[in-house]
């Protein structure tokens, strides 16, 4: 893996759930070591697209006039 940007540092860590996840990253936060940290989930894509095809052509909302 290969980052450009920002980023100081860089970690991947497998974790039960997003739940688990906004915890460890608010200890942390808590610990005074970190002056920022910002917490991205993984997600499946091809998870994501199989459920817009399972909604197929669901109706849009209609603005009013």
């Amino acid at each position: 893996m290969y980052l450009m940007g920002e980023y100081i540092v860089f970690a991947t860590v497998d974790i039960s759930s997003i739940e688990v996840g906004a915890g460890v990253r608010d200890i942390m936060m808590q610990s005074g070591g970190w002056g920022r940290l910002l917490m991205m989930p993984e997600f499946d894509v091809d998870a994501a697209i199989q459920a817009t095809r399972t909604v197929g052509n669901y109706p849009t909302p209609v603005s009013e006039p």
